[in-house]
């Protein structure tokens, strides 16, 4: 979250708003798009929007519909109309542990347009782990229908091949 904070002031030069899980208000969700950071084990607020939506995360794995991907390393980077204010965005950056959610910010792009970031910004969510370096290395990335829903057609997963001959990254 404190790295989010930095490259938003560096773009936009005024800070983020940033708040406990704890201090968000009623009013916050009516007013404001959401990011947030943690599963629904660590997150309030992540805990009352993920059985609102197509994809789910916790500590045994991230469910993109009947399919598991499980692992103490696997993270979720997800967009979606916040089911508590569908007028707004819920942006939700979660691991399984820490280890998929380290470095999440900067990992694979964004949906901001930061600088170096933003030729990388190319999926509604993405599923991955540390052997995940590209498109060709994903778990699952993938773009919800017309109506924010789980589509096969606009779902890929990596090459088996490719994912075995990356190593996996070092922490």
């Amino acid at each position: 979250a404190e790295r989010l904070v930095g490259d938003w002031e560096r773009m936009f030069v005024k800070p983020c708003r940033i708040k406990s899980d704890a201090d968000v208000t009623h009013q916050d969700i009516e007013r404001y798009n959401l990011i947030l950071y943690g599963g629904p084990e660590v997150n309030k607020i992540t805990a009352l929007v993920i059985g609102k939506l197509p994809i789910r995360i916790s500590r045994e794995g991230v469910l993109v519909g009947t399919r598991r991907f499980a692992g103490d390393d696997v993270g979720l980077k997800l967009c979606y109309p916040n089911p508590l204010n569908p007028d707004r965005y819920v942006v939700i950056f979660a691991g399984t542990t820490w280890r998929g959610l380290y470095q999440i910010v900067n990992r694979f792009g964004n949906w901001f347009h930061w600088g170096p970031f933003d030729n990388r910004n190319w999926f509604d969510y993405g599923v991955f782990d540390d052997r995940t370096r590209s498109p060709e290395t994903f778990l699952c990335f993938g773009y919800f229908d017309m109506h924010w829903r789980l589509d096969k057609r606009f779902e890929w997963s990596g090459d088996e091949k490719a994912r075995r001959a990356s190593a996996p990254r070092i922490l």
